[in-house]
């Protein structure tokens, strides 16, 4: 058996749970996930569950199995100074333990004597070496609310693009994750422009006052995802995923709102540098736009 944890918000988790299938595909064996990362994060907003919304098919180890594996508990949040002492233990002492370094690829083979794998594998690799299994598995599990129903169905019949603008943390950390500014944006829709007729430009952030005082949106087609409007984030989420276009800065939740969308001949505009301290990371797929 392996285990693979789950922590992070909804785009970390998917890509985490895109690894962790991928490692039961490769090596026939039983692997499940760890849930643990999430016991005592209570007023969190970003980093819940939400991959348990889907009817994905891995099990969830349970602390027995976990034990087995790891020489530490070390459950939950993993930005307390106490975890990441167990963290740094666990890697140093424990055969079975692999912990990534960095966000570059890993060819899986290279690691796959390990048995619990502590990471954000966010590479596009991972994902299309299993997409076919892992997009009849990333829907929701529920029947979603009227109105998010209803907004699915207007940008499926548009040439909708949804442009992913992300502040507050992001800000927070501007050395690693940067800014992008009018100008990003005023070069993504210009492209989108010239290649889609009629396009209608729907916009998902966190902080909606900011986007309408910084972003022009003159001579678009501009529809605001207002605060009101939302059921939650992961509803939120499968709006975005029914939209034909993206437009992404370096968040994993818009990553998978771009990558889940299958629509014949869509175009997904990413940033040309993910880290804008140039740590590595194979995350944007090659046929996809970067500015």
């Amino acid at each position: 058996m392996r285990i693979v944890k789950i922590k992070g918000g909804l785009g970390n988790q998917l890509f985490q749970y895109s690894y962790a299938y991928l490692l039961s595909h490769l090596t026939g064996d039983d692997v499940k996930i760890d849930m643990t990362a999430f016991e005592d994060i209570i007023n969190d907003s970003i980093r819940k569950p939400r991959l348990l919304n889907m009817k994905v098919s891995l099990q969830i180890a349970d602390k027995n199995e976990i034990d087995e594996m790891c020489l530490f508990k070390h459950y939950g949040s993993p930005f307390k100074q106490k975890y990441r002492l167990k963290i740094y233990l666990e890697k140093l002492l424990n055969r079975k333990y692999f912990l990534e370094s960095t966000r570059a690829y890993i060819d899986p083979c290279d690691i796959i004597e390990h048995q619990y794998f502590d990471g954000y594998w966010q590479s596009w690799r991972y994902v299309d070496a299993v997409w076919s299994e892992l997009k009849e598995q990333f829907v929701p599990k529920y029947e979603l609310h009227e109105s998010t129903q209803k907004m699915i169905d207007e940008v499926s019949g548009a040439n909708s693009v949804f442009i992913g603008i992300r502040r507050g943390d992001y800000s927070a950390e501007a050395s690693h994750y940067g800014s992008f500014g009018n100008e990003y944006y005023q070069k993504a829709m210009d492209y989108i422009t010239e290649r889609v007729k009629s396009p209608v430009f729907y916009v998902f952030s966190n902080d909606i006052p900011w986007v309408k005082e910084n972003i022009f949106f003159e001579n678009h087609n501009v529809v605001f995802r207002e605060p009101k409007d939302i059921i939650d984030d992961f509803e939120d989420f499968l709006i975005m995923a029914a939209c034909k276009h993206s437009i992404i800065i370096n968040s994993t939740y818009h990553w998978w709102g771009a990558r889940l969308n299958e629509y014949d001949g869509k175009i997904v505009v990413a940033p040309q540098k993910w880290f804008f301290d140039d740590k590595p990371i194979d995350i944007v797929p090659l046929r996809w736009v970067k500015i």
